[in-house]
Formats: structure tokens, C-alpha cells, sequence
């Protein structure tokens, strides 16, 4: 039988104005085989959903132990997880048995999520898990299985993802508080943050190879990454201007041209 005493699990959901994505989040963290130690909440809502937001969050404190907190810092999800990251710093947590699971508001996990990430890093003592995505779209709604990696490296996230994004990232707390999150990215932080995290020498990564993960990625709805959004403009040319001196020519040719064939986005040198 595993130590459950082995690690202390705090999962992170930021929230702003969707409290029925909300809602189907938090049944997912409440359903779990392995349910976290606390649950931190960091909304953004305005006025119209503060309420709502609220009474969302009502329905399961009874199930798992909730930290409500407000954003206190910029107005995105850098600033949402930022504020979290500050409270638990604050909170004095074993560094080195906590662990951070973080999911984004409109995504949701299989029962066995947590359970499958807490052994897989017992099992191979690993400090960031790194785990598969089914991604619910337009083409296909009831979810496809995108693709694991079975390596990943700098050169990686400078030109694409390799399907690593905030809900399928497990990780040890040291190195969340280590980095943070840019606040100055409007968007495209997932790609930063690793590309910060395989920065620092020590991290031991591992690949397991389970689909727990639900990405819902509806064009319809609006969502940062819309093609031709202004947010998903303003956050691929924030991420090219941040990383450009460290690209050969090849990867800013392979960087504009799938901004502009996924995203419909042209990227300006200029700016």
C-alpha cells in the first residue's frame, strides 16, 4: 500500500466569470480517488458573477477543504496563481513534500487523476509529472487522445507545445515558488513556465503514460487561445519578443507560421 502520508497535495483552480465550468471542475476535484489536502480557489470574477461564483464554491466545502482567495495582483491567471503561490508560501508548508496540481476553470480530471500522479511519483521519485490530455473541440467533442512526449527541451516550447499545459501540470511546490508565473504574458505562460522549469538544473521530470486530463478547447466560447483573438495577438507576440534573441532563424520561421496557421495570428517584429 502507498504512504497517502508521503506527500501533502494542494491543487490551485483559477476562476473568473464561468461558475458552471467552475461547478464541473470542483465535482472532478471532489470525486477523486484521491482527494487533496486543500483546494485553493483564486477568483478574478467581476461584479455579475461574484455571487454566483460564490455559491458555486458553497456546494462542496463540505467535501474538501477550500481556500477562497481574491487576486490580488494582475488582473490574468499569472496574477491569480501568483497570489495563490504567495499564500502558501505564507502558509509555511513542508516544501518538500507538498506538491501543486494546477486546472483551469473550464477543464476537469478523470476520478483517478491525483491518485495515478501521488504514486507515479513515489513510485519513480520524480518532482514533476508529466502526464496525457483529451482534448474536447469542435471536431471532436467527446474528447481525442493528444499525443504524450517521451522527452521535451527548451528547443520544444520555443516553437510549439508539446502538449503540456496548467491542467496537467503536477509538480513540487519548491519549484512553483522558485519561478512563478510571468505576469506580464497575457497567455502562452503554460509554454513559459516550462521552458523556466527545465531552466533549473536540478528538477527530475517523468512521463506517465495515462489520459486523465480533460482540455475543453471550444472555439465557440470564448477563451484566451481563440484564433484571432486580441488576447491570443497580444500573448503570442508577448511570448516571441520575451524569447526571440534566443531563437535561430528556423524556429522563428516555424514560430510565425504556426501562429498564423493555428491561430490565425501574424506576429510583428516591430512591436
Amino acid at each position: 500500500m502507498k504512504d497517502t502520508k508521503a506527500i501533502f497535495l494542494i491543487v490551485l483552480i483559477t476562476t473568473k466569470d464561468r461558475p458552471q465550468k467552475l461547478q464541473r471542475a470542483l465535482q472532478s476535484i471532489s470525486n477523486q480517488k484521491l482527494v487533496p489536502d486543500v483546494v485553493i480557489i483564486i477568483s478574478d470574477c467581476s461584479n455579475k458573477f461574484k455571487i454566483l461564483t460564490n455559491r458555486v464554491i458553497l456546494q462542496f466545502e463540505n467535501n474538501l477543504r477550500i481556500q477562497h482567495l481574491k487576486n490580488r495582483r494582475s488582473s490574468n491567471m499569472s496574477g491569480s496563481i501568483n497570489t495563490a503561490l504567495a499564500f502558501v508560501k505564507n502558509s509555511h508548508y513542508n516544501n518538500d513534500k507538498t506538491f501543486i496540481a494546477l486546472l483551469d476553470d473550464d477543464d476537469w480530471w478523470d476520478d483517478t487523476y491525483l491518485l495515478n500522479c501521488r504514486n507515479f511519483v513515489i513510485d519513480n521519485k520524480v518532482e514533476w509529472v508529466i502526464s496525457g490530455i483529451i482534448r474536447h473541440d469542435e471536431k471532436y467533442p467527446n474528447g481525442v487522445f493528444q499525443q504524450i512526449p517521451d522527452k521535451i527541451a527548451v528547443d520544444d516550447f520555443l516553437t510549439t507545445n508539446p502538449n503540456i499545459q496548467n491542467s496537467n501540470l503536477f509538480i513540487k511546490l519548491e519549484h512553483l515558488l522558485f519561478i512563478g508565473f510571468d505576469e506580464s504574458l497575457i497567455c502562452t505562460t503554460d509554454r513559459d513556465v516550462c521552458i523556466r522549469l527545465l531552466e533549473t538544473s536540478n528538477i527530475k521530470y517523468g512521463f506517465m503514460n495515462k489520459h486523465n486530463v480533460h482540455h475543453w478547447a471550444f472555439n465557440s466560447e470564448k477563451r484566451l487561445s481563440n484564433p484571432g483573438s486580441e488576447t491570443k495577438r497580444l500573448g503570442l507576440n508577448q511570448f516571441y519578443h520575451k524569447y526571440k534573441n534566443r531563437m535561430n532563424t528556423n524556429q522563428i520561421e516555424k514560430f510565425k507560421s504556426r501562429s498564423y496557421n493555428l491561430f490565425k495570428i501574424t506576429i510583428d517584429d516591430n512591436i
